[in-house]
Order: structure tokens, then C-alpha cells, then sequence
């Protein structure tokens, strides 16, 4: 499998923070599909990074100066945001690559004519 870079539109969140699946190869969909399925993700991966989320906030809530000098808290929101972003894409991806699917298959025009949307 080739693995190709997205668009910039398709590395952009949506409005509404979802991840944008225009422009990534439908392999990559495919492949994201098959990691958040895996017991991998489900039993040590999500769960991990669960965990080191939890110790970052709990790190966030210490207001101690060495605990800022150490680590600031732009970092720390940084890296909850980073990480809940890695949480929420493969569903994300996965959903939205979903319903373009069942859009595109619901619309007997495109179907019949073989349109791409």
C-alpha cells in the first residue's frame, strides 16, 4: 500500500472538530479502520493514552511554581489536546468515511451515472 499525504483540506478538523476524510486515500481510511478495530488499540493504546491524559490533567491541576518551571501548562494543555485529538480521529475518521459511503450510495444519480461526489 502506497501511503500518499492528504490535502490540506484533509488535515484540517471540520467545524465541528471531526476529522475531514476528503482527500485521504480510501487505503488509509481502510487501514485507520483496521487499527481501531484491533485488540491492540482496544487493550493497550486507547488505554494508555487515557492514562497519560489523566496524569496530564492531574499535573494541570498542581499549581506549585516548580511544578510550572518544570512543565508549563501550555505544554501540558498542549498535550491533552494533542492526545484527546489522537483518541477521537480513528473513530472520527472512520465515521465520517462511513456516512460519506452511505450518502454516496443512497444518491441513485450518482450510482447510475457513476459521479463522483
Amino acid at each position: 500500500m502506497k501511503w500518499c499525504a492528504p490535502t490540506a483540506t484533509a488535515s484540517a478538523p471540520n467545524s465541528d472538530g471531526k476529522a475531514n476524510v476528503e482527500g485521504y486515500p480510501s487505503e488509509v481510511v481502510e487501514a485507520v479502520r483496521y487499527i481501531y478495530a484491533s485488540q491492540a488499540w482496544v487493550d493497550f493504546f486507547e488505554p494508555r493514552l487515557r492514562d497519560i491524559r489523566q496524569t496530564m490533567l492531574e499535573l494541570l491541576a498542581d499549581p506549585s511554581q516548580a511544578r510550572k518551571d518544570d512543565k508549563s501548562d501550555d505544554y501540558i494543555r498542549g498535550c491533552i489536546a494533542t492526545i484527546q485529538h489522537f483518541l477521537d480521529l480513528p473513530q472520527s475518521l472512520v465515521s465520517d468515511a462511513d456516512a460519506q459511503a452511505a450518502s454516496r450510495d443512497a444518491d441513485p444519480l450518482r450510482v447510475d451515472l457513476g459521479i463522483a461526489p
